[in-house]
């Protein structure tokens, strides 16, 4: 280097000899200056507001799903709001949703009847729901479980439609 003193150089050198108790801090357009704490204080405050937010909508898009009672969330907020409790369950995948009527199997057996099909789901996915609706429901008499052969993948490689299972991520075998 020849001696000048270049921008960054400037900088560094400010930097490196410190500010003293007595530096009045950062100045401002207008006039005046901020205490140099002030600019950390402004973008901490900002991600807690945002975390905040982020938070609060949260929690308002999961309170206003668990509100559904139809489809396949409706379905679950049945089962971990306990409103189900039937004799006769039907669980699968979406073979067992589609094929089994369990209005079909009420009429013929006179129990109560109620189909937890999921569409897309593997096993370990319908293993996890029926013991969600075993916490929160009536032990059924009979369980009839629609097998097929993919069944019998696990969804270690990710489960299809993952935003059924978004309200409920609270719940142990879920998550």
């Amino acid at each position: 280097m020849n001696g000048v003193a270049g921008p960054l150089q400037h900088t560094f050198k400010e930097a490196s000899n410190g500010a003293s108790s007595s530096d009045p801090g950062i100045d401002v357009p207008g006039g005046g200056s901020l205490p140099r704490w002030a600019g950390v204080a402004r973008v901490l405050g900002f991600f807690l507001f945002t975390l905040l937010t982020l938070v609060i909508a949260d929690r308002l898009i999961a309170d206003g799903l668990r509100k559904i009672r139809t489809s396949t969330l409706g379905v679950m907020n049945g089962i971990v709001g306990g409103e189900i409790n039937a004799r006769i369950l039907v669980t699968g995948s979406s073979r067992a949703l589609t094929h089994v009527d369990s209005r079909v199997i009420q009429a013929a057996t006179g129990g109560r009847t109620f189909n937890i099909g999921i569409n897309g789901s593997q096993i370990d996915m319908q293993v996890a729901a029926f013991k969600t609706y075993l916490r929160h429901n009536v032990r059924p008499v009979l369980v009839i479980q629609s097998l097929d052969s993919y069944s019998f993948v696990t969804s270690h490689g990710g489960v299809d439609y993952p935003g059924q299972y978004m309200p409920f991520l609270g719940e142990a075998g879920i998550l």
